[in-house]
């Protein structure tokens, strides 16, 4: 997910999106905190460590619910396990089948 995000690398945490997403991960501060409310039961400081931490448990909680990988990056991408494209609430462009894709071919087992 972080090489399809924003590509890795020391300096992705301070990557900021077009969509108000941040770091590696590009989550959003609302979803963010959703996650973090599910997997820790609180929302802790925003750091790599833990956006690493709240993202891989819920990809782990995602695949024990039956999801497939192609799947799991719809949701990452907008929440749903289906494919949309459109514009954004910020003006940009999204298609998350397209993303999906990325993903996968990034993705080694």
């Amino acid at each position: 997910m972080i090489l399809t995000e924003t590509g890795g690398g020391d300096s992705c945490h301070s990557v900021a999106g077009k969509s108000a997403e941040m770091g590696c991960l590009q989550y959003q501060e609302p979803t963010f905190h959703l996650h973090s409310k599910i997997i820790l039961g609180y929302i802790p400081p925003r750091t790599e460590v833990n956006e690493l931490y709240v993202a891989t448990k819920m990809v782990d909680r995602w695949l024990n619910r039956g999801y497939t990988a192609y799947q799991i990056a719809l949701i990452w991408n907008h929440g749903q396990p289906y494919e949309v494209e459109g514009i954004n609430e910020y003006g940009q462009y999204y298609n998350s089948g397209e993303h999906a894709r990325r993903v996968l071919s990034n993705l080694t087992y």
